[in-house]
Formats: structure tokens, C-alpha cells, sequence
């Protein structure tokens, strides 16, 4: 991974604590965020550290037996 990258990665760490999870591959950062801070990180990553593109953005459906249905 790349100083950027980890410096990005220990950033939203500092500020969302073990709520994000982070993992790489690849050199590929990867986090994972609860749904009820999503919008926090992604602002956080556009505003102050200069991200534009969201890359991916994925969930689960559980229908029709899951509650809740997304996760």
C-alpha cells in the first residue's frame, strides 16, 4: 500500500475509530463502514482529503426471510 494510502487509512481510523475496517489488497485500500456513518466518511474523504470518485459501493439483500433486509 502506499504512504498515501496508509496515511488515509490511519486518518478515518482517527476519527472513526474501529467502527471502519480496513483491509488491503494488492495495494488496494478497502474500508468498510457502518451504514449510519457512511455519509460522515465520504465527506470526510472529499472534503478533507481530496477523494471524488466513489469506486464501489456494496450491500446485502436479504429478502425475503432477512430483517433487516439490507445490511
Amino acid at each position: 500500500m502506499s504512504a498515501y494510502l496508509q496515511t488515509v487509512e490511519e486518518k478515518v481510523r482517527a476519527r472513526f475509530g474501529d467502527a471502519v475496517a480496513a483491509s488491503t489488497f494488492r495495494g488496494e485500500l478497502t474500508l468498510v463502514v457502518p451504514r449510519d456513518q457512511l455519509l460522515d466518511v465520504a465527506r470526510m474523504l472529499r472534503d478533507e482529503l481530496g477523494f471524488d470518485f466513489l469506486a464501489d459501493l456494496t450491500a446485502v439483500d436479504y429478502w425475503p426471510e432477512g430483517q433487516p433486509r439490507f445490511h
